[in-house]
């Protein structure tokens, strides 16, 4: 019983950060034209949950490691953009502040998103 009130938890938390995504690229794309980046950032999240309807046990916590993974580079990936790109600017670290700050709900959505998908997955094997 324990392990389903998890995953339920798991689920909430992965569906905030997944819709949090979203919405940040939403206003991101009002602000900025639409890049391949963008597209990139909102396609992740969504293979989720199309991985979700795949039957086989093994090949889905197979692919669900390996996203959870890619979730993990793509938060530090764009932590150390925000970083190097406020030092490229104008080589002072509060332009990097401020990126990290402006980008900061995407980072923590992409670690959340990393965390729990990983997570969610051994609570799952273990209650099959």
């Amino acid at each position: 019983m324990k392990n389903i009130e998890l995953i339920e938890l798991y689920d909430k938390i992965i569906y905030t950060a997944i819709e949090t995504i979203l919405a940040y690229s939403i206003i991101i794309a009002l602000i900025h034209p639409i890049s391949l980046e963008l597209a990139i950032i909102l396609i992740l999240p969504m293979l989720y949950l199309g991985i979700k309807k795949i039957g086989n046990l093994k090949s889905k916590s197979t692919i669900i490691k390996i996203l959870s993974v890619i979730y993990g580079i793509v938060s530090g990936y764009i932590l150390i953009v925000c970083i190097i790109s406020g030092f490229l600017e104008n080589a002072t670290i509060n332009v990097a502040y401020k990126n990290i700050s402006i980008n900061s709900l995407l980072i923590l959505s992409f670690l959340l998103l990393s965390i729990f998908v990983y997570k969610r997955n051994q609570y799952e094997k273990i209650d099959l």
